[in-house]
């Protein structure tokens, strides 16, 4: 991150400063105050000077991880070629800007962060996003978990006064290595994200009076045998209809153009 390496250079000029000079005199002061201020501001204007430096050099995915987006995310690879440029220019920020952790404390794959991230590229609710941008760290477990928000065991999560996005990495890899079979837990919550960041219409309901139903058959489950799957007592209703809006198209029109008028983007 380019206010990091700031950061560290301002930190090193203060404390070679403060090498240097000789504390017992007054004038040291006039050495040490604007070191100090510096790294104050190093901080401070950190996100300033992070957009400033990408803005300039915007980061681009590699050519394994454009190959990873054709093979596993099949709905960033029929995005059209301008939005296809721009959902890539997202992803590649967001591998830099958003903050990873492994609960088991070992080293986070590649592979991972791409499966956690790719449905936020699609969505332009990643850190290009304003409205987006609080939602900054990706939490991986390696089984269903726990948190203080829902006391039983469940496989994914987004806690949104925090910003944090938790994801068990067994059904997360179940989902991209066998797309057919199970259920994509990381655009469940990215959805979840884009119902928060944009509600739906109020006549949503209207629409579809049974909108969990309608999507579970278009999912091929069941609202019960989904519930058991994730852990939870209940569906998000906004969310599984993003889920289906980007996964099967054409099924809920209502939805289709919700997601579409939002994704645009807000960047």
């Amino acid at each position: 991150m380019p206010s990091r390496r700031l950061q560290t250079l301002c930190a090193l000029i203060f404390l070679l400063c403060l090498w240097l000079t000789d504390k017992q005199e007054e004038s040291s002061l006039w050495v040490l105050l604007p070191a100090g201020a510096l790294v104050v501001a190093s901080f401070i204007l950190g996100d300033l000077v992070n957009a400033w430096w990408f803005k300039r050099h915007p980061p681009e995915l590699s050519s394994y991880e454009k190959a990873w987006l054709d093979r596993f995310a099949p709905y960033v690879a029929r995005l059209d070629p301008d939005a296809r440029k721009r959902a890539e220019a997202g992803l590649a920020r967001d591998l830099i800007e958003k903050e990873f952790i492994h609960m088991g404390e070992q080293d986070i794959p590649g592979e991972w962060k791409l499966m956690a991230l790719a449905p936020a590229a699609y969505l332009s609710v990643g850190f290009d996003n304003p409205k987006a941008r609080r939602y900054s760290r990706i939490v991986f477990y390696n089984h269903p978990f726990p948190s203080p928000n829902q006391d039983y065991l469940h496989i994914s999560e987004t806690e949104h006064d925090d910003g944090v996005i938790i994801l068990a990495i067994p059904q997360l890899e179940a989902a991209h290595h066998q797309a057919s079979a199970h259920f994509n837990i990381a655009l469940y919550q990215w959805g979840e994200v884009f119902t928060q960041i944009y509600p739906p219409p109020a006549d949503w309901s209207q629409q579809d009076s049974d909108l969990v139903a309608r999507c579970c058959e278009t999912l091929g489950t069941t609202e019960p045998a989904l519930c058991k799957y994730l852990g939870q007592p209940a569906l998000l209703p906004g969310a599984l209809a993003v889920y289906c809006a980007v996964l099967h198209p054409g099924v809920l029109k209502f939805a289709d153009h919700y997601v579409a008028q939002y994704k645009k983007n807000d960047r």
